[in-house]
């Protein structure tokens, strides 16, 4: 029967059975009261974990929609002022094509160049020469460069080729 019957007397060896069968029994029924309560409030932290993590996702959804929104609009606002640098590059240009070849209702050097007065771009040149020698020679007071200049009567010293 019970394998330490020779250490106990024999009416003891039922009332011991039974009473560590009872014992094991309340320890085992008051483990297992412990474990799931300790079961139950560890689900009650997670659960309310969770709900403050889906309350944080949640958040975070609104805030990377507003970012979405407001990279749209910036991108939206880039190609705005892309295209108006654009247009106004394009103003620029046509200003300064307008500068260079109608100052003051005068025709452009190419125009004449490629017209018929090539006497007069001549002319018009060796009169720019003459007074950029006459400044050259108040800065200088040299005699000799105007001299030259003037010994050719201010012509065929551009000879057109």
């Amino acid at each position: 029967m019970f394998p330490f019957s020779f250490v106990l007397p024999s009416f003891l060896n039922k009332q011991f059975l039974i009473l560590c069968s009872v014992s094991l029994l309340i320890i085992g029924a008051l483990g297992l009261y412990i474990y799931v309560n300790h079961l139950r409030n560890e689900v009650d932290s997670l659960t309310t974990e969770n709900s403050q993590l889906k309350v944080a996702v949640q958040e975070q959804q609104k805030t990377i929609d507003t970012l979405k929104k407001d990279y749209e609009q910036i991108i939206k606002k880039k190609d705005e002022y892309n295209q108006k640098v654009k247009e106004l590059e394009k103003k620029n240009k046509a200003l300064k094509d307008d500068l260079f070849r109608e100052t003051l209702g005068k025709k452009s050097l190419e125009d004449e160049a490629l017209g018929k007065d090539r006497d007069l771009i001549e002319k018009h040149i060796n009169d720019i020469t003459r007074k950029s020698l006459r400044c050259l020679e108040s800065a200088t007071g040299n005699q000799k460069i105007v001299r030259v200049f003037y010994e050719n009567n201010g012509r065929k010293i551009f000879k057109p080729r």
